[in-house]
């Protein structure tokens, strides 16, 4: 309750800054939705903009809290992991202190390979996604979907579909590495979700 109280508070607070100025330079995703001019005026009343706040916390912080602790519980615990990624993190980052710009680490593979995993495995938001091919015919199985279709799916049970992600209840960053035509379907697969 007193966190719904303090969303309203922070939401009357901006509208009415943004009432006052409304081309300040604000850096939240909230004066940049008040001042979309495509919007239509229900997308920026208040009660609209809480439940952003609850979508963005939830999207946002939660989602991402929990994917950064289940990798780091898998990498702590596994000596041979740990020693593998902290070598190729040393040979990126020489000064601890220093941390290294995102293009010097992307590509490191087996970094790439344990937070592949650690996204499978953290499965993010629980309910189910809505994906519509607008203009493209789908073919799912046996069966052809029109475009326009909406079609439901589950992070959790695409990621603990054995024939998506082979032994999906095993923390195997090394399925990522690979280069068989079943890794580049996980690869697409990780993609798409």
């Amino acid at each position: 309750m007193a966190w719904e109280m303090r969303n309203q508070a922070v939401i009357a607070e901006i509208t009415s800054e943004h009432e006052r100025n409304p081309d300040a330079d604000e850096p939240t995703v909230f004066h940049l939705l008040l001042r979309n001019p495509i919007l239509p005026p229900p997308e920026k009343a208040p009660e609209r903009l809480r439940h952003e706040v609850g979508l963005l916390v939830g999207g946002g912080g939660k989602t991402v809290f929990n994917t950064l602790v289940t990798t780091l519980v898998y990498w702590l615990s596994n000596t041979g992991l740990f020693v593998r990624l902290q070598a190729d993190l040393n040979t990126a980052m020489p000064d601890a202190d220093k941390l290294a710009p995102l293009a010097k680490l992307q590509p490191i593979p087996y970094l790439a390979a344990v937070v592949n995993d650690g996204l499978g495995f953290a499965k993010g938001v629980l309910s189910r996604f809505i994906r519509i091919a607008e203009r493209s015919t789908v073919q799912c199985g046996k069966w052809t979907l029109p475009p326009g279709t909406a079609v439901w799916m589950s992070t959790v049970l695409v990621h603990g579909d054995p024939k998506v992600f082979p032994d999906p209840e095993a923390w195997r960053p090394e399925r990522w590495l690979r280069s068989s035509k079943t890794d580049k379907d996980l690869e697409e697969a990780g993609d798409a979700s």
